[in-house]
């Protein structure tokens, strides 16, 4: 995930700068082909930035979903051991109590 929050910070900057520069080329010939250079530049970046934005979303649900699944997991396991206890006990009856007196002792 930290590739892509590079990646994203980099689109960003990047393209803060694009405007910057467009702002700055109108004011000063006001050349419209620079400008229309410019927007290419800022169009492709915005759709580098979006793709960036969208992969980091699926980062997130994806390790969410992977947690959400450890967690799950853990508790599974954890519920077979006290089933498993459970049923240890269960299958012991009064008369195997050492306290119960065992008839002809």
């Amino acid at each position: 995930m930290g590739e892509t929050e590079k990646e994203l910070y980099d689109v960003r900057k990047e393209s803060s700068e694009i405007n910057l520069l467009t702002e700055k080329t109108w004011q000063k010939d006001r050349s419209t082909d620079a400008i229309d250079r410019l927007k290419v530049k800022r169009r492709r970046l915005q759709s580098k930035g979006s793709r960036a934005e969208e992969e980091m979303r699926d980062l997130e649900s994806r390790l969410e979903r992977e947690n959400s699944g450890n967690y799950r997991d853990r508790r599974r396991r954890e519920g077979r051991g006290r089933d498993s206890v459970s049923s240890y006990h269960q299958g012991k009856t009064r008369d195997d109590s050492p306290t119960t007196p065992r008839p002809g002792v």
